[in-house]
């Protein structure tokens, strides 16, 4: 019985490690990504994948962290009424952008973590030099936030 409730406290306390600390974001600003985060979508651990990066800061204030545009995607549709804010890390700079500011170019052939081929700019310049340097064809668009929504994203 011993080794059972033992067993049971050894699995508890490695399922809390997995998950890393609780993070906050009391002013609604981005945080820094922390070494233990884990995509709530896909279970990847975002620190290794940092430049796709993107964050939602959650009615309670906690942060969720993705390590790709399209797991956000994921998430935003099925808790959308719970989120406060997004911020996605943009493709040039590095620096947190809000998603009410960004610019998503969107293929399947952009190699992202996951696959879903989305890349995040601040500015519609950076964006379309983008979109026309790497010359993905016609099937690559320059789009906003809410148009992503409204088009829906799917896993690869």
């Amino acid at each position: 019985m011993r080794v059972l409730v033992l067993l049971f406290f050894l699995l508890l306390l490695a399922g809390c490690a997995q998950k890393g600390e609780r993070v906050v974001s009391p002013d609604l600003s981005p945080v820094p990504v922390p070494e233990g985060a884990r995509c709530p979508e896909c279970g990847m651990f975002v620190k290794e994948y940092e430049n796709w990066a993107c964050e939602a800061i959650l009615g309670s204030r906690e942060v969720v962290f993705f390590d790709d545009p399209g797991d956000m995607f994921i998430y935003h549709s099925k808790h959308r009424e719970n989120i406060l804010k997004i911020y996605c890390r943009d493709y040039y700079t590095q620096e947190w952008v809000s998603v009410e500011d960004a610019y998503f170019v969107v293929n399947a052939a952009i190699s992202t973590p996951m696959g879903f081929g989305i890349a995040v700019f601040a500015d519609s310049g950076d964006a379309e030099n983008f979109r026309r340097e790497y010359s993905m064809g016609p099937a690559t668009e320059v789009l906003t936030f809410q148009e992503v929504v409204e088009r829906g994203v799917k896993p690869p």
